[in-house]
């Protein structure tokens, strides 16, 4: 289970973990509504 908080600029290794693993999962969603975005037409 992740210790670590999700802060905007982390300044510990749990939070840095737990940051950059929660941004790069938000960061594939973002990418994912934009390419749908462009293919339809339409936001999903």
């Amino acid at each position: 289970m992740p210790t670590g908080e999700v802060r905007d600029f982390p300044t510990n290794t749990s939070d840095a973990l737990t940051s950059g693993g929660t941004f790069a999962i938000a960061g594939a969603v973002q990418r994912m509504v934009e390419n749908v975005t462009r293919h339809c037409g339409e936001a999903p």
